[in-house]
């Protein structure tokens, strides 16, 4: 007989530890945040509304000037979008 209630058992399923910082789209190290952001580009190019051009733009090469661009591009479309449909702020990826 097992002796953990269901709430002890979905406790566990609930809780994920939290990966470390700094990684991903919070990375500080721009060639990683790169990878994600280039990902989240993609996903986001079938979203509905009116995107800033540089979300359709795919190329295998960016520079730092266009990586700033793409960045800002995807967070202001992310957001805006967001709360257009959620009526609230964002939750922001990382």
């Amino acid at each position: 007989m097992n002796n953990t209630s269901e709430s002890d058992t979905l406790g566990h399923l609930l809780i994920a530890a939290l990966p470390e910082a700094n990684r991903g789209l919070a990375s500080y190290d721009s060639e990683e945040r790169c990878r994600y952001l280039l990902k989240l580009q993609t996903l986001m190019r079938d979203w509905p509304g009116t995107k800033p051009p540089i979300l359709n733009i795919d190329q295998y090469r960016w520079c730092m000037g266009e990586i700033e661009e793409l960045e800002k591009g995807v967070a202001t479309f992310y957001t805006q979008t967001f709360f257009n449909y959620f009526c609230c702020a964002p939750i922001i990826p990382h």
